[in-house]
């Protein structure tokens, strides 16, 4: 095996590795979210015996200067 496949298997290996880790992150997120109040907007902090959760949720908002002219 050349240095460039070795190079091109060991970026595909971690970027399985980094999907996986994406989805368990995202797995835990929602757990926590579940677990914690929610706000609708802004946010919210929560403190656990050792952490310290801030959950936030943005609104975004966009004005359309055509409807409002």
């Amino acid at each position: 095996m050349t240095n460039t496949d070795k190079l091109c298997a060991d970026w595909l290996h971690a970027k399985r590795t980094e999907a996986e880790a994406r989805m368990q992150r995202l797995a835990i997120e929602e757990q926590l979210a579940q677990a914690f109040d929610v706000p609708d907007e802004g946010s919210k902090t929560h403190h656990t015996d050792a952490h310290k959760v801030v959950l936030t949720q943005p609104v975004y908002r966009k004005v359309d200067p055509v409807e409002w002219a």
